[in-house]
């Protein structure tokens, strides 16, 4: 073989494993309930039990920076709590 010819069969080689290093790189991006790798159990499993929340949404007239405002309160706070929903729940 000469050298031309050994290296266009070293690029060709290169732009192959670069190709497939790039193509393991996209899988990292992927959630991991989506990927062929990703070992976890789907979303749907892993909902919790119901739970029951009172929630008292009311708009209300406040005082930001001197100044009067509307804004919504839950359970007359601001910033409200945090409230965790899963699909389905």
């Amino acid at each position: 073989m000469n050298d031309q010819q050994m290296s266009i069969d070293r690029r060709r080689l290169l732009k192959s494993l670069a190709a497939g290093g790039g193509l393991l790189a996209l899988n990292s991006l992927l959630p991991a309930y989506a990927s062929a790798l990703g070992k976890l159990t789907p979303p749907a499993a892993r909902v919790p039990a119901p739970v029951t929340m009172d929630i008292a949404i009311e708009r209300k007239k406040l005082d930001i920076a001197g100044r009067q405002a509307m804004g919504l309160t839950l359970n007359n706070t601001i910033p409200g709590p945090v409230v965790e929903l899963y699909e389905g729940q």
